[in-house]
Order: C-alpha cells, then structure tokens, then sequence
C-alpha cells in the first residue's frame, strides 16, 4: 500500500493542470432605476411576477421579462433602419412582409423573402447583410436569433421580501417593491365645467349624475366578480367578461414601484460571436430604448427608467431622468460608446434601403 501511495504521489508532481480562464465576451451590462411605476402586463392582467424563496420563505416579486425586453430592442433597431431608409430615399417603400420580418421574425410570405433550405454560406451572407435578421432571428426561416438577453429583475441588493404576521400567527410573504392602485378606464368625470357643457347641466347635476354612475360601476363590478366565480365553476370565464364588457369598469393595477433598481445582460448564444456592426446595433437600440417609455399604461406616465450600460465592464453610455421632469433625459454618451455606435451608422448610411428587400 505504501509503495503505491509513492508511486501516485510521484504521478502528481507531473500532472500539468490547464487552469486557462474562459470567459464570455461582448456582454453588455445593464442597471435601470425606475424613477415611474413599471408595468409589464401578463395574460391574466396583472403585473408579471415571480415567486423566489428567501430566508425560508416563498414569496413573488415583480420583473420585467426578457423577451418583452429584446423586443422593444428589436423594434428600435428596425426604427432606426427605417428611419435611414426614409431620409435616404423619402419615396422608398417597405412591404408588410419585410416590415414583419424585421420588427417581429415574421414574415406573411417566407419564400418571397428568405429562402426556404439555407445553406450555410447563405447563411453567412444573410448575417453579414442584415444585422437585425442576425441578432434577432427570422421566426420563420432557418435564421437563428443570436442574442441572448435575461429578464429585467430586482437586483440582488434590495429587499425583495418582507416577512410579516397577520393576528391568527400566520406568517406570510410580500415584496415591497410592488405597489397596487385602482383606476377608472374613462375620461375623467371631474372635469365638470365641460361635462356641464356637453350635458348641458348645473354643477350640482353633474357631481349627482357623478355619484350615480360610480354606483353603478361600483354595482357592475361586484356583479362581474359573481358572475366570474360562477363562470370559473362552469368554465365558461370567457362569456362572463362578454356580460359586463359594456360598462367601463374600475381596474385593479399592480405595478413595480419607483427606485428599484433592475439588472439585466445580453450577449451571444454560445456558437455565436458579435461582430462590431451588431454591437452598435444593439447599444444604439438600447440607447433609443432608454429615452423612451417602456411596458404598459405608457399615458399614466409609466415606464420612465434612468439606465446605465456597460460593455464587458466599460461604460458605454447612461441616460438619467431630471428628478423633477422625469420625461427630461440627461445623455453621457463615453467616446467608446459612441465609436462603437458609429459602427452601425456606418453600416446604415450605406445599406439602410436594403430593409426593401432583404434578400441573399
């Protein structure tokens, strides 16, 4: 046994171990502070959560998701093609098909646009040619999106979960990051100087006509929650919404409060590299994406975010809301960002009118 315990002992002094670190290059960093609620809509409604187990509790806090995230990008990106394209030519035309194929993957008629069996030169050639189609994909082609891009979400230094108690000792879970709020999906009632002008009435009238309405709203809306319990036991939900669809009813909103402060990533699927056209393309977009609103309930004032951006650690560019005029933007664009955006205008200046017909 002691002879062997040499003889391995001996083999360890000559192993060589290859400790080379791999990392992943071209990732684009992203911090955004919600200086305005933020909404992103799921199919029930309400605003896209999550549930995260946290000091042995499970509880759900809000995100904004990641292929909402790269579509908004994919649309500013087109934008921005487009927008080349119509300086360039004002009289040029695009096609339902190639603005589909562009702003969404789709396309109404894939053989007119793409070929239907890429060979992998073909496919070489598409990527060069058309950036968006590279980074994005074409749904419905051989033409795989390259981007890989994660969910907007909390970042790991907040207070995401908050234990409480109610008074019967049950233990329960919230996220202080999420606010609730009720509105009425109709012009404003208090405006009673013109209502009194519409309806041709005394103030008096309109403040009884007022109460009378938000009773019956108020009525309809607890009809329609019977109505839904009842159509949940005979699935049959659908139809139930149909019967009170006539009556502007009040909405329950759920959304993420103003100061968190989101994180997110995007890079290259693995088996892909990004080249400094594509580069630029995606910080251009997400430049144009950070000036505007993003999510739902945009006209509420919702949506604003002051973000900051990074490429593989090095700052490329921030935009910052002024505290008292939100929709006022502060730019710091860094001269790396700039050179690395220029890229991509280079490219647009000379194939911007190829968004007509994006061909091989």
């Amino acid at each position: 046994m002691k002879d062997m315990d040499k003889k391995f002992n001996d083999q360890k002094e000559t192993i060589e171990i290859n400790t080379k670190e791999n990392k992943m290059q071209n990732v684009i960093q992203i911090k955004a502070v919600t200086m305005t609620p933020l909404t992103q809509i799921d199919s029930n409604g309400k605003q896209r959560s999550r549930y995260i187990y946290e000091d042995g509790h499970t509880g759900r806090i809000p995100f904004f998701s990641a292929n909402g995230f790269r579509g908004g990008l994919r649309r500013m990106a087109t934008r921005k093609q487009i927008e080349e394209a119509k300086r360039q030519d004002p009289d040029i035309t695009i096609t339902p098909d190639a603005f589909y194929l562009y702003s969404s993957g789709a396309a109404l008629d894939k053989k007119a646009l793409l070929p239907e069996n890429l060979e992998y030169e073909e496919e070489v050639k598409i990527r060069k040619n058309t950036p968006i189609l590279s980074l994005f994909g074409a749904g419905l082609s051989q033409i795989e999106g390259k981007l890989a891009v994660t969910d907007l979400v909390p970042s790991p230094d907040t207070e995401r979960l908050i234990i409480s108690e109610k008074k019967d000792g049950t233990v329960f879970a919230f996220s202080p990051l999420m606010g609730e709020d009720t509105f009425f999906r109709s012009d404003s009632i208090d405006a009673a100087s013109l209502w009194s002008k519409v309806l041709g009435k005394d103030l008096a009238s309109i403040r009884n006509w007022r109460d009378e309405y938000m009773s019956v709203v108020a009525e309809s809306k607890k009809e329609k929650e019977k109505a839904n319990k009842k159509a949940k036991k005979e699935e049959k939900k659908e139809e139930a919404k149909e019967a009170f669809s006539h009556i502007k009813q009040p909405i329950d909103l759920k959304f993420m409060m103003p100061g968190v402060t989101l994180t997110s990533s995007i890079g290259s699927k693995f088996g892909f590299e990004l080249n400094d056209i594509e580069i630029g393309c995606i910080l251009n977009a997400l430049l144009d994406l950070s000036m505007s609103q993003i999510g739902s309930h945009k006209r509420l004032g919702f949506g604003v975010l002051s973000w900051e951006v990074k490429l593989n650690g090095e700052l490329m560019f921030e935009t910052k809301s002024d505290k008292e005029y939100v929709l006022f933007k502060e730019v710091s664009l860094t001269d790396m960002g700039k050179s690395k955006i220029e890229k991509w205008e280079e490219y647009l200046s000379e194939h911007a009118k190829d968004i007509k017909e994006p061909l091989v």
